[in-house]
């Protein structure tokens, strides 16, 4: 957390870190959008504040605090712990001792859901048109797919985006980022770094209505760590690729690319292109997701047949494989410590869970918690379940208790920890890809517009919840894992 300590509060001073707007600017009734991230953490400082700045620990603004937050340990630390933990406990008992002091101000003016604090990063303000998916490097940057090119005017048509933008742990471009070239064009869902720290991106071809130049969408790009192009200018072909969508990299350091536009499943060998197999009759159509389990096997979705395929290392369909029972329209999918596959169910605002046999478990397919429209999957270092919601004008993020995790409030295994309303925040958009990092924090991509025009409907950033969830190891190969 000292990375984000550091850009939420100036160490030597105290005050809010630079990055926040100015308080009297978060007065009016156009207030910058960061300021709710201000309001939010100054409101929690004056709900702890209440209980520091009181006689002790018996006091009633201690006491206050300790059951607002049901913290196990009645400490202020305890306190701010228990809130991370479980953010939606209390949110009513919590508002009333943030407003018993002004200490800190700005503050908020309502309840809210959940005690969370979300900061909307644009890099360098022309660059975010539809970012659709994350991969975290060694470094903890972020490298950022982008579906269309920017422009500030959605109803211009926006054709396919031809670079990756890659931000620092604290939000800002790293040097030389956004990075074209090597056949970038129109990136989807696939991003994924290989065991030399190449990033690979999978050209789908996205654009807007109206775009008048036709969508390249057969190849793959691979670039070098530092962003210089390490395939040719129209990117890799071999396998064949055809609108490729999820791109992964095993445990042995192959890349595994989903092509959506023919039904196929591509393997670069060694990440090298001219070692490549092509996998079909797999029993999918339009191929869109992938994960790999704790077994080295690959988890694929079936966006237009309903089910997902779980394939052994050398591409043979394992047996019983498709799956469909409890799935409709799967798009994202993560595996958890306990070997089961989380399937976001955009069909049916739910999500599929299935054992590493393709058995149904915890009561699946699992609603609540505020899945509308889900889209991208993720868990988190104490295997709790994240989940990237594309509904429109109440766009929210949902949390899942996983089968290995201390569940809050006595709640099962499979149970929604988020509010009915999911964790929400005037910052968010359209969500496709959801995805923590090694302090925590959960990361969302603002993908699309609430209410979309179609020559350019893509969202204008990405959006971070400060150390929400259980840490993750990154670059990631495999199950999830802790750093």
């Amino acid at each position: 957390m000292l990375v984000d300590s550091l850009r939420l509060v100036d160490p030597s001073s105290g005050a809010p870190a630079s990055f926040f707007p100015a308080a009297s600017s978060c007065s009016g009734t156009k207030e910058p959008e960061n300021c709710e991230g201000l309001e939010r953490m100054n409101a929690l400082a004056n709900a702890l504040y209440a209980c520091a700045s009181s006689s002790g620990a018996t006091s009633a603004g201690c006491s206050s605090l300790m059951r607002a937050t049901n913290a196990a340990v009645k400490t202020t630390l305890g306190a701010a712990h228990a809130l991370v933990l479980d953010p939606s406990y209390s949110p009513s008992q919590v508002f009333a001792l943030a407003k018993s002091t002004h200490a800190y101000q700005p503050s908020v003016h309502f309840v809210p859901s959940a005690w969370t604090i979300a900061l909307k990063y644009y890099g360098n303000g022309k660059e975010f048109d539809g970012p659709g998916n994350f991969a975290i490097d060694a470094k903890g940057n972020i490298w950022i797919s982008n579906n269309y090119t920017y422009n500030g005017d959605p109803t211009v048509p926006a054709c396919g985006s031809h670079y990756v933008i890659e931000l620092t742990a604290l939000g800002d471009d790293a040097p030389g980022a956004p990075f074209p070239g090597g056949g970038i064009d129109g990136l989807g869902w696939g991003v994924t770094i290989d065991h030399s720290g190449n990033i690979w991106l999978g050209n789908f071809g996205f654009q807007g209505k109206g775009c008048p130049v036709a969508p390249k969408d057969m190849s793959v790009t691979e670039l070098s760590s530092n962003g210089t192009p390490v395939s040719p200018s129209n990117g890799w072909k071999q396998g064949p690729i055809d609108r490729p969508q999820g791109t992964l990299t095993d445990i042995a350091g192959n890349v595994w690319m989903a092509n959506l536009g023919n039904d196929t499943v591509t393997v670069y060998r060694n990440a090298d292109p001219n070692n490549s197999a092509v996998y079909s009759n797999l029993g999918l159509k339009q191929p869109f997701g992938e994960a790999f389990d704790a077994h080295d096997r690959l988890w694929v979705t079936g966006e237009g047949s309903n089910n997902a395929a779980l394939l052994d290392n050398d591409g043979t369909p394992v047996n019983g494989s498709p799956f469909s029972t409890g799935i409709k329209r799967p798009l994202g999918n993560a595996v958890d410590m306990e070997n089961d596959v989380w399937i976001s169910n955009n069909g049916s605002s739910s999500v599929a869970v299935l054992d590493s046999s393709g058995r149904a478990v915890l009561g699946s397919p699992i609603s609540g918690g505020g899945i509308r429209l889900p889209w991208g999957v993720a868990v988190d270092g104490n295997d709790n379940v994240w989940v990237a919601n594309f509904s429109g004008t109440a766009p929210r993020v949902s949390e899942v208790c996983g089968r290995r995790a201390r569940c809050p409030r006595g709640l099962a295994a499979g149970a929604a920890i988020s509010p009915a309303s999911g964790y929400a925040s005037r910052l968010l958009q359209r969500l496709t890809a959801v995805a923590i990092d090694a302090s925590g924090n959960v990361w969302v991509c603002d993908n699309w517009r609430p209410i979309p025009i179609q020559t350019n409907p893509g969202g204008d950033g990405v959006v971070e919840f400060v150390g929400l969830a259980g840490p993750v190891g990154w670059p990631m190969s495999g199950p999830v894992h802790q750093p």
